[in-house]
């Protein structure tokens, strides 16, 4: 690791930090000597006041009408492009207010931080989603606050076919062109930038996430004639957790299906979830354990402690390469997984099972029942599970090569 920088990191991060966020945030405060975490969160008794600055998000009718008369050729220039640019529908024209609502806050959004740029301006800020916040970076950018700026690229905030009703997200285009650089968490996402914007194409740069090494897990099975799988997630549709406990019903093996996360009653997708376990209860060789919400620390150290056959994900979408798939693989967990997004950066024929995301039930399990009998149990196959991740998506070598990356932005921009 090299010595750490004299200079104020600014790290844009979400208002609600996910545990992938808060590896990222202690890896910067090792590789930085001070770090600034910019939040549109509201602020929090624990936050520490020297590391913490909350963006404001409110601003009066008065402050609004002087920012628009102030910036008024650069926001509408900005916004008339934006409302006619690249695959701009009718329904993306239609909601024009939103979108220049938007627009207007982030840019009033950016002239409140204008001082902690001009401070930090001989730093690379990042943002770690490349949402609004990103947005702010690129206009910080193009009024010269910052020379130089770059984001991170994770799924749904840079995938524009999975708007609902528009396929499009507004104001991509300008994030990367006044970028320096945008860096993908998985090749999948990576390379749909470059595809949908090619004129941008060398700033589209792969740098995987990490997790934290907590040590190879169990390779001897805690019961030899119950195979164990594991699912971790939120029920909600994009996840598809009911095709689990479909597939389950095709098995004649002894199965225990343990599973980390809520349900979400409110989610459509929720009764054809309930309904599927209410079936497995006449199936005598399956049985569920659900968890509930578990704190991520709490499944790692799980996954540390108890054998786990295999980690199965079906999900419907995926960017990046899930988090939750890049721990197991720590552990040296067999994965089986949709080949969804950028799940085959770590799911592969080392490191467990893909499937093709609109599978055949019976198929599928097949599928999980050969991983599970011919695989799951080689401790070799598990040493090799886990020598992929330190390769690839090992904490400690992945952030600090980022970290790297940032302070040479100006040299390939």
């Amino acid at each position: 690791m090299n010595k750490k920088s004299s200079l104020k990191q600014l790290i844009f991060v979400s208002s609600r930090q996910s545990s992938f966020e808060a590896t990222e945030i202690q890896w910067a405060k090792q590789y930085w000597r001070e770090i600034l975490l910019i939040t549109a969160a509201s602020k929090n008794p624990q936050d520490n006041k020297e590391e913490f600055l909350h963006i404001q998000t409110s601003f009066t009718y008065r402050q609004k009408v002087v920012h628009v008369l102030r910036f008024f050729r650069q926001l509408f220039w900005l916004f008339i492009k934006d409302l006619f640019s690249m695959n701009s529908s009718i329904a993306y024209i239609k909601q024009w207010r939103k979108n220049f609502s938007m627009l207007l806050k982030v840019s009033m959004q950016t002239e409140s931080l204008k001082t902690v740029f001009f401070e930090n301006q001989n730093s690379t800020p990042y943002s770690i989603f490349s949402n609004d916040q990103s947005l702010i970076l690129a206009l910080a950018k193009h009024r010269g606050y910052i020379n130089r700026a770059a984001s991170r690229a994770h799924g749904r905030d840079v995938i524009e076919y999975r708007e609902p009703v528009t396929q499009k997200l507004p104001f991509q285009w300008f994030k990367y062109q006044e970028l320096d650089a945008v860096y993908s968490v998985s090749r999948y996402t990576q390379s749909y930038i470059q595809n949908k914007y090619p004129s941008y194409a060398n700033k589209i740069r792969l740098m995987h996430l990490g997790t934290k090494d907590k040590g190879m897990g169990p390779t001897i099975p805690n019961e030899s004639e119950c195979f164990i799988i594991a699912s971790i997630g939120a029920v909600r549709n994009v996840k598809r957790f009911f095709l689990i406990a479909e597939m389950l019903r095709f098995t004649g093996l002894k199965v225990k299906w343990i599973h980390f996360g809520n349900i979400q009653y409110s989610d459509a997708t929720t009764n054809r979830f309930l309904k599927a376990l209410n079936d497995l209860k006449s199936t005598p060789n399956i049985s569920v354990d659900l968890k509930g919400y578990v704190s991520n620390e709490l499944i790692l150290e799980y996954f540390s402690e108890n054998f786990i056959d295999a980690l199965v994900s079906v999900s419907e979408s995926e960017g990046g390469a899930p988090v939750s798939i890049q721990e197991a693989a720590s552990f040296g967990i067999p994965c089986f997984a949709t080949n969804v997004g950028g799940t085959n950066d770590i799911v592969n024929d080392i490191t467990g099972k893909l499937i093709d995301k609109d599978f055949d039930l019976k198929e599928g399990m097949i599928e999980l029942e050969n991983l599970l009998l011919g695989f799951a149990r080689s401790i070799e196959n598990r040493k090799a599970i886990r020598g992929f991740w330190e390769r690839n998506f090992k904490a400690s070598i992945n952030y600090p090569k980022f970290f790297d990356y940032l302070r040479e932005t100006e040299s390939y921009a």
